[in-house]
């Protein structure tokens, strides 16, 4: 079945230190958003660096079961095409920034990609318009609100057609009118066939 999930997990940090998880399951499927609701300091962090194969690449140890792409170990999958299925959104957008305009962002994505020209073009107008973006395009991205932040990061994480996006607390830097039309772009990427998990201490 189509599916990212955890398999009888069990991670630690440090071979002396006790399991953060112990044969944990879990799963995001295509079409759903699933809400991972915890107080602070549970370990959602940790969560969302394993189901986005960050760890234990770069921190902890696995001691049993995985984590599994559509029947595949993430760890086996090279980090490039893991980044075109799993989309990664960070509680500070900024981090997934590396270029000085939305316009670059998303040109410097789709060349990495190795598209032509006018296909390059074609998409990012049609992510622009989806997003409600275009009018932002050329601005400096230092320059952007919290919540025009966000959808620029949605915006990049969707131009590599990921199956899958995860969040980490999308919102925890928004006022209640921000919160509500990132959270309703989030709520309409479930209608686009993408699995959506949002990690949050906040209801």
């Amino acid at each position: 079945m189509v599916k990212l999930e955890l398999r009888e997990l069990t991670f630690s940090y440090a071979p002396d230190r006790p399991p953060l998880f112990k044969k944990l399951d879990f799963c995001v499927e295509p079409q759903t958003c699933s809400l991972l609701a915890t107080p602070l300091g549970s370990g959602k962090s940790t969560f969302f660096k394993l189901l986005c194969g960050l760890y234990p690449q770069f921190g902890g140890q696995i001691t049993n079961g995985g984590v599994f792409l559509e029947d595949q170990p993430l760890e086996q999958i090279v980090p490039f095409e893991r980044a075109k299925r799993i989309g990664m959104l960070f509680q500070d957008p900024d981090k997934r920034f590396c270029m000085a305009t939305l316009d670059q962002q998303l040109t410097f994505v789709l060349e990495n990609l190795q598209l032509p020209a006018d296909q390059i073009t074609a998409k990012k107008q049609h992510i622009l318009q989806e997003l409600e973006l275009t009018s932002l395009k050329d601005r400096q991205l230092s320059t952007l609100s919290g919540g025009q932040k966000q959808r620029v990061a949605i915006s990049r994480a969707l131009m590599l057609n990921p199956k899958y996006i995860c969040f980490d607390e999308p919102t925890s830097a928004l006022d209640p009118s921000l919160t509500k039309d990132v959270s309703n772009i989030i709520k309409s990427l479930a209608n686009e066939n993408i699995g959506v998990l949002i990690i949050t201490h906040d209801m």
